[in-house]
């Protein structure tokens, strides 16, 4: 091998170490920049979490102190309060007059319930019947008396027709008073009555609507 490219060879290893002392330092400046990024970035945090602690401790103190300051004024009203309750509490009781107590009559007569008056049935007595009414009508039998009306009340409209017993005798001789208002049948002179019958009150009238059924025996 001749000297020329003796000195050829030994100049390319050299640019080749060049090269790659080239390259192992960048890698190096590589390495130590992004340490000093990561460096930086993890102070920027930590400066930021102090600051961060540093104002919620400063706002929980401002808050503190607040609350410490209302406290304060709220107490005051308080201990008046509480010395005004001392003041009621020692102070002595007026005396109390004694309650009227109501007899126990007179309270028994206000609750007393209302009586509610109920109308009374009534039975009214008239005589023979003309045209299918009956025109003479009273509240006690007299000596026309041959039937009775029975109604529930005065002022009823409706009533149940019967022939009164004390008129059985005076109908067993003269069966002709029940015409109009009684329908019977056979010949004995014991009267029986085997249904009543009814009337309603029409114009101030009493007017047979449903015979009496009877029978002699």
């Amino acid at each position: 091998m001749d000297s020329n490219n003796l000195v050829l060879i030994i100049i390319l290893i050299a640019v080749v170490l060049a090269l790659v002392l080239s390259l192992i330092a960048l890698i190096s400046a590589k390495k130590a920049s992004d340490r000093s990024h990561n460096i930086g970035h993890i102070a920027r945090e930590e400066i930021r979490r102090y600051m961060g602690f540093e104002g919620e401790q400063r706002i929980k103190s401002a808050i503190r102190d607040e609350l410490s300051r209302e406290q304060q004024k709220n107490d005051g009203p308080k201990q008046e309060l509480v010395k005004s309750a001392e003041t009621v509490v020692n102070t002595p009781e007026k005396e109390e007059k004694p309650m009227e107590v109501v007899p126990a009559q007179e309270a028994e007569t206000e609750k007393a319930p209302v009586e509610i008056t109920l109308p009374e049935p009534v039975t009214f007595y008239t005589g023979i019947c003309k045209e299918g009414a009956f025109k003479h009508v009273t509240t006690a039998p007299d000596s026309k008396t041959i039937f009775t009306i029975y109604a529930e009340s005065k002022d009823a409209v409706n009533g149940i027709l019967n022939v009164d017993q004390s008129a059985y005798d005076k109908i067993a001789q003269t069966p002709d008073y029940l015409q109009n208002a009684c329908v019977y049948s056979g010949n004995g002179t014991q009267l029986k009555i085997t249904k009543t019958g009814t009337v309603q009150k029409e114009n101030g009238t009493w007017v047979v609507k449903e015979p009496i059924v009877a029978e002699f025996n």
